[in-house]
């Protein structure tokens, strides 16, 4: 999502400025879910739940017209 905005002729500098760090942020929380559960490793609710919260949050800062 924040590729696909960032590369929109219509993007705000400021927004792609905020967006790009909560989707990487997003992004580091995933990627080990996604490795654990590859290998059919129990996932902690916990980490979960902050991954959703981080991606939550990244979303919210995409103008509204591009949700």
């Amino acid at each position: 999502m924040a590729a696909d905005y960032e590369h929109n002729v219509a993007a705000d500098p400021a927004v792609v400025a905020k967006i790009k760090p909560a989707f990487q942020r997003a992004h580091d929380l995933i990627a080990p879910l996604d490795d654990a559960a590859a290998k059919g490793d129990p996932l902690p609710q916990a980490a979960v739940e902050a991954a959703q919260a981080a991606l939550d949050a990244a979303r919210k800062l995409l103008p509204s017209t591009t949700n």
